[in-house]
Formats: structure tokens, C-alpha cells, sequence
């Protein structure tokens, strides 16, 4: 890895075998031939590198080749060298790797095929008495060792632009959803920035409110790639592409299991803030507890319910007016008149309310006798009986509310 100053750092990857030091005069003549057959080795094992038709790459495969063949005949004549321009070479190597698409594992294989080629000689020399045949077992583990080592020094490089491509996307991801957010919308600059950040501009967005996320603790949601997401905002915040398509809704309700979150209506691009402000009116109602919490809540789902919120204090009026009859009657029995009242209004049924309540049809038509006769005929007008539902479905809010 680097250290604040930009060197590479490095530690042994094992202890270096005792390799006769004479062994790199065998090898040093042999590099440029060695290097060759490497990699042509590389060409046939590893097909992400068969560009023959490149020549400026294929001198790059060249001189990467010759450096770590090189760079084991320098560290067998002195092992406790400082090798810093092998890990900043094989560094780089790394760095270009990333930086063209390649896989890590590609190079690695790379690094595995020249090293056959390597030990292919060294066999060979080994039976010609090139070079002591007791060695080789030492060699065959001094070449692992050394193809250790600059596979680390390329990881790091590696990773090192994976990071900071990480770091780049997640920026602009971050910037395309403030742009969404925003309003008006700027259509043009949405469009520039989605391309930016490689985000496919869908037909529908939904915008998803979380209530803080402390009932996950330490981790982040889990969700498809395709979710523009900012936990860090003081209202942690999502942006759903395509809504409405097949299992959605249950992802997120995985993804999100443990805190409160609220999804704003499916709506064009252009009008993710509108969507945003519906979240907003659906997690109020969450955060005071009248509608569960126990999944994502879906603003569609609870109109009523935020048409009832956003109008408390003319629902207020309406209350005190409309049910001022129930108010008039004790706690417990009020409770159980206005159950009954407000059932009977949405079903007109005696049959259907006592199956809705789970009581008996006589203790129905016992209550709604009471209830005529504190209403009366204010009971059979269609205008008045629209305000007594309301009014009782307002009350019941509240009260779950409380």
C-alpha cells in the first residue's frame, strides 16, 4: 500500500530461501529471451491479453515482463535489498490494469504464466548442471515468493483506482440525486449528470424517506445498484427507478427491515419532488404512530389517512360538531358507538357491520338505536352521513396517533 508520502510500502511475503547469490549471474543474460517466451506464455494462457495488434501494449506487457525476471535475479543475488522500484513498477502495472477494465485475477494469471516459464528454465538448468541441481527446490520456492510479492505490489495499485472510481461514482450518483430533488428540475442537467454517473433514466422514479436508520445499526441497506441512495443526509433518502416493477416493494421492505422508511408516489423524472413531498406526509404519519411502521409505507396506500393529517384543524371543527351527540355518552360506551357508527357508514349493512366488529347482529341493531336516537334524521342525509364518516375516521386517526 502507499503511505501519506505516495511510497509504495511492502512487507516480505516469506522468508527468502537460501539461493546460492551466483544463480542471478545465470539469469541476468537470459532476461530478454526469458521475457519473450513469457510473453507469448501470456498470450496463449491469458486471452484478455492476446492484442497483438497493439504494439505500444504489447512493449508494455514486454518491459512488465522483463522487470519481474529482472527483479527475482536482483533478489537472489541480494535478498535483503530495498526493492522499492519493484513494488513502484509492479504498482503501476496494477494501476493500468484497473484502469483498463481488466481483472485483478487476469493479472494474477498473467503473473502465474510468466512464472512457469521461469521455472520451465530453471528444470532445465537444473538436469544441464547450468546450476546446482540442490538449488531448485530452493529456486521453486523463491519464485513463489517473488510472484507473491509483485501480485501484492499490483493489488494495491489496483485497488487503489477501484477506490478512487468508487469514490468518483458515488459523487456523482450523489449529485444527480440532488438534482432530482430538486425543484423545478433541470431536465438537461439531470440528463448530463445521469450519463456521468452511468444511471439509466428511467420513465418513473419514487423517492423513499427514512426515519434515521438506528434500527440498523453499523450497516447500511443492502439495495440494487440501480437505487440512488444518501444515508448521510439528515433525512437519509432514496430514489427508486421503475417503482412499480415486479418485486419492488418486497426489496425494499428487505432492504430496509429495522427502521421506518416512507416511498413517495411513482412519478415522471422531472417530478421526483413532488414524489418527495408525499414521502414526507406519509413518514409524518409513521413518526406518530397512525400507520405501522413494520415495512416501507406506501403513500398510495394511505391517502385517507394524509388527507385526514394534512386538514386536523378544519377535521378538528368537524369533530366537535358532527359527533358533539357521542360526546355526551362515557368513555367506554362512546368508544363502542362510535365503532359501530362508523361501520355501519361504510358498510349500510346491520349483517355486515356485526361480521366487521365480530359482535352479535342484536348488539348491532341495539346500538344503532341508541345512535338514531341521539343523531335522528340527520342519519338518512347523504351530506352529513360523508361528514360523520370522516369525522370518525379523523378521530380514530387521532387517536391512534396519541
Amino acid at each position: 500500500m502507499r503511505d501519506g508520502t505516495g511510497t509504495v510500502q511492502f512487507r516480505d511475503a516469506g522468508i527468502w530461501p537460501a539461493v546460492p547469490a551466483q544463480v542471478a549471474d545465470q539469469i541476468r543474460p537470459l532476461v530478454p529471451d526469458l521475457a519473450e517466451k513469457a510473453v507469448t506464455e501470456i498470450r496463449i494462457s491469458v486471452t484478455e491479453y492476446a492484442r497483438l495488434g497493439d504494439p505500444a501494449y504489447a512493449r508494455t506487457l514486454r518491459l512488465g515482463a522483463e522487470a519481474a525476471i529482472a527483479g527475482f535475479a536482483d533478489r537472489i543475488a541480494r535478498p535483503r535489498a530495498p526493492r522499492q522500484r519493484m513494488a513502484d513498477t509492479f504498482y503501476m502495472i496494477g494501476k493500468v490494469e484497473a484502469a483498463e477494465g481488466r481483472s485483478l485475477e487476469m493479472l494474477q494469471a498473467a503473473l502465474r504464466a510468466g512464472a512457469r516459464v521461469v521455472m520451465h528454465w530453471l528444470t532445465g538448468a537444473a538436469y544441464s548442471a547450468v546450476i546446482p541441481a540442490e538449488t531448485l527446490g530452493l529456486l521453486a520456492e523463491a519464485l513463489l515468493i517473488h510472484i507473491d510479492e509483485i501480485a501484492a505490489f499490483s493489488a494495491t495499485g489496483y485497488a487503489r483506482v477501484q477506490q478512487r472510481t468508487a469514490d468518483e461514482t458515488a459523487r456523482r450518483r450523489n449529485r444527480l440525486l440532488t438534482l432530482l430533488l430538486a425543484d423545478p428540475a433541470p431536465a438537461d442537467a439531470i440528463a448530463a449528470q445521469a450519463s456521468l454517473a452511468q444511471w439509466r433514466l428511467p420513465q418513473l422514479v419514487s423517492v423513499v424517506l427514512l426515519s434515521g436508520h438506528d434500527g440498523m445499526p453499523g450497516r447500511s441497506p443492502i439495495l440494487p445498484g440501480e437505487v440512488l441512495a444518501d444515508m448521510d443526509r439528515p433525512q437519509p433518502c432514496l430514489i427508486v427507478p421503475d417503482p412499480n416493477g415486479p418485486g419492488r416493494r418486497n426489496i425494499l421492505d428487505r432492504a430496509l427491515a429495522g427502521c421506518h422508511a416512507a416511498a413517495g408516489p411513482p412519478v415522471p423524472v422531472t417530478a421526483a419532488a413532488t414524489s418527495l413531498h408525499w414521502a414526507k406526509e406519509t413518514l409524518a404519519l409513521i413518526s406518530c404512530r397512525a400507520i405501522p411502521g413494520h415495512r416501507v409505507a406506501h403513500s398510495d396506500d394511505y391517502l385517507t389517512e394524509i388527507v385526514l393529517h394534512q386538514g386536523k384543524d378544519a377535521l378538528g371543527r368537524l369533530i366537535s360538531l358532527r359527533l358533539a351527540p357521542l360526546s355526551r355518552v362515557a368513555g367506554p360506551r362512546r368508544k363502542a358507538l362510535a365503532e359501530t357508527l362508523l361501520a355501519w357508514l361504510q358498510t349500510r349493512s346491520t349483517g355486515q357491520t356485526a361480521d366487521r366488529l365480530h359482535i352479535h347482529r342484536q348488539t348491532v341493531l341495539y346500538r344503532m338505536n341508541q345512535i338514531r336516537a341521539m343523531f335522528g334524521p340527520a342519519l338518512d342525509d347523504p351530506d352529513t352521513r360523508f361528514e360523520l364518516e370522516m369525522a370518525l375516521r379523523a378521530r380514530r386517526l387521532y387517536t391512534t396517533a396519541r
